[in-house]
């Protein structure tokens, strides 16, 4: 049963406030957030730094990877032409 106070239904369980490890889990949930946060900063003051590089065969291995997994689940069927990897643009 959810609390009613001043006549307004609120939507959480009394319970859920009230267990244990609700404090250990927002806070982890706060924490990965934040370390999520700084370490998308951190890369972009990185690739600002640094600049990006590229690595020529990775776009290729990546679809190969994905059409493979696309066969496998039956979804494929166009992933090759004639016996050969279609070109990719």
């Amino acid at each position: 049963m959810r609390p009613v106070i001043d006549g307004i239904t609120i939507g959480i369980e009394l319970d859920v406030l009230l267990d244990e490890q609700l404090p250990a889990h927002s806070t982890a949930v706060v924490a990965l957030s934040s370390l999520i946060s700084r370490a998308d900063e951190a890369i972009d003051i990185i690739r600002t730094l640094c600049g990006e590089a590229t690595f020529r065969g990775y776009e290729y291995l990546q679809q190969d990877y994905l059409d493979r997994e696309e066969r496998a689940v039956g979804g494929g069927a166009g992933a090759f032409t004639d016996g050969h990897h279609r070109q990719r643009k």
